[in-house]
């Protein structure tokens, strides 16, 4: 499945392996990203969790709620596992179908195509990072103020321009960090 656009529906079925009945109601994944998840066999999960208090037990629930999908998870640290992430964007290989980390906020749910993003905080901050690991696209992002502070991978900011409150963003494989913006 590659991390893209299943990331989502990955992350709301992993979660809802062991939620409750109205949870799963209202998140419902759709059947095609079911099948295609048991054509494929497995999900891959990049994890900064206790593996015995969190990792385990949902991987366990998920695999009773979808026979036929292993989940196979990897631990690291925040650092560890955004780089591992990025490694693999940059070449073209995305592993994971879904990540977590200590000071992530969540996913980022308007992305279309083969746009990735996460928002996570630092400072008190919430930034946004985003990329699309296999073309050059676009990506407006509603922000509520004149200018946003946009920066590369290597960290290099810049006022980026907003037009009536929309931030335009163009996106390639290496990620670019939104700071102060949310989704």
């Amino acid at each position: 499945m590659g991390c893209c656009r299943l990331t989502n529906a990955i992350t709301i079925a992993a979660l809802l392996g062991c939620g409750p009945a109205h949870v799963t109601d209202a998140y419902a994944i759709d059947a095609a990203v079911i099948e295609a998840a048991k054509k494929e066999g497995e999900v891959v999960w990049y994890s900064t969790q206790i593996i015995n208090q969190l990792v385990r037990p949902v991987a366990a629930a998920f695999e009773k709620k979808y026979p036929g999908i292993k989940v196979r998870y990897t631990r690291a640290n925040a650092t560890e596992v955004a780089v591992k992430i990025l490694n693999e964007s940059r070449a073209g290989r995305v592993q994971s179908d879904l990540f977590d980390g200590t000071t992530t906020v969540g996913p980022l749910t308007s992305l279309s195509g083969t746009q990735l993003g996460y928002r996570f905080t630092r400072s008190g901050e919430t930034i946004l990072a985003v990329w699309d690991y296999t073309a050059n696209t676009t990506m407006n992002v509603p922000v509520s103020t004149a200018t946003a502070k946009v920066c590369d991978w290597m960290g290099n900011c810049h006022a980026g321009s907003v037009v009536n409150g929309v931030l335009n963003l163009s996106l390639g494989n290496a990620p670019i960090y939104v700071v102060g913006v949310g989704l």
